[in-house]
């Protein structure tokens, strides 16, 4: 399903639902998100920085599995 999708079945269930209660929950959430605006915003350069080159690392295969690591400290 495609955003676009996805946004107008949110909507015409958010037309039709007869729970007053969800919608009050739903419209908490969406005001907390905005208040809390994007995590990123409150990292620093350095962490930024930090988490693109962990990205990048996966992108090229630099990983260490779960079970690898495990195994290294004897878990």
């Amino acid at each position: 399903m495609a955003v676009q999708e996805k946004k107008q079945a949110i909507l015409d269930w958010l037309s039709n639902t007869p729970n007053d209660e969800y919608i009050e929950a739903i419209y908490d959430l969406i005001n907390s998100l905005k208040e809390d605006g994007d995590i990123l915003d409150s990292l620093s350069a350095d962490e930024r920085k930090k988490i693109n080159e962990g990205l990048k690392d996966i992108q090229n295969g630099r990983v260490t599995s779960h079970e690898e690591v495990k195994a290294r400290y004897g878990l």
